[in-house]
């Protein structure tokens, strides 16, 4: 998302806008969003979010902040609970459209590399991790997403979240790192990459997560945004999103119809950039960021 100035008494007011889509919107996303399904995920909602947040924003000490550090900011205060929706299903959805490609030489492709490998440890197979991931999906009430992660073992994960929930915080506290993903764009057009190092308390989501190393300090429940609470299984502290799938009813009943989820989820992998989600997690593991 980019980031507009604008001049006004007292001085400047950055406002949130979509910029023009990396997707030729007219070819759609071969069998997993026909044109009409994309113009309405990647451009018509998340204008909708953008512009709704910079009215909830607007004169309050959320204004000129990213979307990232709107919702750790927002996060910490319960009266800031539409911006923090608004901003976190913004985040959710970009991040969701970034990692799939309407590349034909890259449509169908598998993984590759480390994270095949890595797949292959804590799945035994790439087929066996797809089938778990979509299980999780199908099983998902209501709106979502669904989380491909990685925690600072760089050990691989399935969390799904529910609603605007973000993994960026779990149980009050910042539990989520965006460390290969930005929103932002600087003056010169290049993206910029945004780290949040604060610990944040903010309203939560449940999580499913299948399977996960153990971390004996975690708490072990979380809760939804409307305080709907659930055990949730053992899992790394710190997560980092690798890839997601949005079951938003928008991204698939035109297409697939009121039941059609299992249909989209297939035609997910058909999609999916191996290619950009093998780059963040080998970028990751080369880091080896200390937390």
């Amino acid at each position: 998302m980019l980031r507009t100035a604008i001049t006004r008494a007292g001085g400047f007011r950055q406002y949130h806008s979509v910029p023009a889509s990396r997707f030729n919107i007219e070819a759609g996303l071969g069998g997993f969003m026909s044109p009409k399904t994309l113009q309405t995920v990647s451009q018509d909602w998340q204008e909708g979010l953008l512009n709704r947040l910079n009215d909830v924003v607007r004169d309050t000490e959320l204004e000129n902040l990213s979307v990232v550090q709107t919702v750790i900011n927002s996060g910490t205060n319960r009266q800031n609970i539409l911006a923090f929706n608004l901003a976190s299903e913004a985040l959710n959805n970009s991040f969701f459209l970034s990692n799939l490609t309407q590349s034909k030489e890259s449509q169908g492709q598998e993984p590759q590399g480390t994270l095949v490998r890595q797949l292959e440890e804590s799945y035994g197979s790439v087929e066996a991790f797809k089938s778990a991931f979509g299980a999780t999906a199908e099983g998902l009430t209501g709106s979502g997403y669904v989380w491909l992660v990685s925690d600072t073992s760089r050990r691989l994960g399935i969390v799904s979240t529910y609603g605007a929930g973000t993994i960026l915080v779990r149980s009050r506290q910042q539990r989520g790192l965006w460390n290969n993903f930005s929103l932002e764009k600087t003056d010169s057009g290049r993206s910029t990459i945004e780290k949040s190092g604060n610990p944040l308390s903010a309203p939560t989501h449940t999580s499913h997560v299948s399977p996960a190393p153990k971390s004996p300090t975690q708490s072990r429940e979380y809760s939804t945004l409307n305080q709907e609470t659930r055990n949730l299984a053992e899992t790394g502290d710190v997560l980092t999103p690798l890839l997601c799938l949005s079951v938003s009813e928008r991204c698939y009943m035109n297409d697939f119809g009121v039941w059609g989820r299992e249909d989209y989820i297939k035609q997910f992998w058909k999609v999916v950039d191996w290619s950009k989600v093998e780059e963040a997690y080998s970028k990751l593991i080369a880091r080896r960021v200390a937390i």
